[in-house]
């Protein structure tokens, strides 16, 4: 049975270290979403690594998440150096599809149609 998700912090001067682990799904990532994307914009190390190794299920919104924590990291002002360690090699093509999805898109409603006149 998979566990629910849970994160760690571990910072050094030269990286922080988000450590991910449980069952990270739609359900379960709502819970620790927000708290992962503040302790990783308030990093102040030179690199992030986002250790995967204690994860046991992953689908497209814990690849999302994931990806987005990278994006967060990658913001101009800090251009911090992203690592991912210990994806499952079955997870692989998740997160290669959510990084070439770009979530962050501002989105553009469709115009209103014309009035007939």
């Amino acid at each position: 049975m998979t566990q629910p998700p849970q994160f760690n912090i571990t910072t050094t001067p030269d990286t922080t270290i988000l450590s991910l682990s449980g069952r990270l799904d739609a359900r379960g990532i709502a819970e620790i979403w927000h708290q992962a994307c503040i302790a990783v914009g308030r990093a102040n190390s030179a690199a992030l690594a986002i250790n995967l190794e204690g994860v046991d299920y992953l689908d497209m919104a814990g690849a999302a998440f994931i990806s987005h924590l990278k994006t967060l990291a990658k913001k101009p002002l800090s251009a911090t150096p992203v690592k991912v360690l210990g994806l499952k090699p079955e997870y692989a093509p998740l997160l290669r599809l959510a990084e070439k999805t770009d979530m962050n898109a501002d989105f553009k409603a469709p115009s209103p149609p014309l009035a007939l006149l």
